[in-house]
């Protein structure tokens, strides 16, 4: 019983640690990694490198302000792959969100297209997307 206690202990003292942390975390970084944690459990990635994409999702966010939630999961998307079909990003928005139509896929892609974050270029009868910055 007393060994029980003291593990307890240790587990309380850790989780107290852990969010005297989370509490110094500024909004931004709290941003990064919620969204690490994302890419680590959806698609599989190691944590330093969803850390590394992460935080360019985020700064891509912050200076270009103002996006839904559609456009914010496709650069979420482009962070993580290099190159898509609009075919494949709808399948990582869907994951990403839970839902996406390739109708509105298409149209965030031409909105931050005019925006300059992406870039599209037809291969024969496909339509890649990719990022700019």
């Amino acid at each position: 019983m007393r060994r029980l206690e003291e593990v307890l202990r240790l587990i309380l003292d850790k989780l107290e640690r852990i969010e005297r942390l989370l509490l110094a975390v500024d909004a931004e970084s709290a941003e990064v990694i919620k969204l690490a944690s994302k890419f680590t459990l959806l698609l599989s990635l190691p944590a330093s490198r969803a850390l590394d994409l992460a935080n360019r999702a985020v700064n891509i966010f912050r200076l270009h302000g103002g996006m839904d939630e559609v456009s914010k999961a496709i650069i979420e998307a482009l962070v993580v792959k290099d190159e898509v079909t609009i075919s494949e990003l709808t399948r990582l928005v869907r994951l990403v969100r839970g839902s996406a139509s390739r109708r509105i896929v298409t149209e965030r892609i031409r909105r931050l297209e005019k925006m300059g974050l992406v870039i599209t270029e037809r291969r024969g009868n496909r339509v890649l997307v990719k990022l700019r910055v």
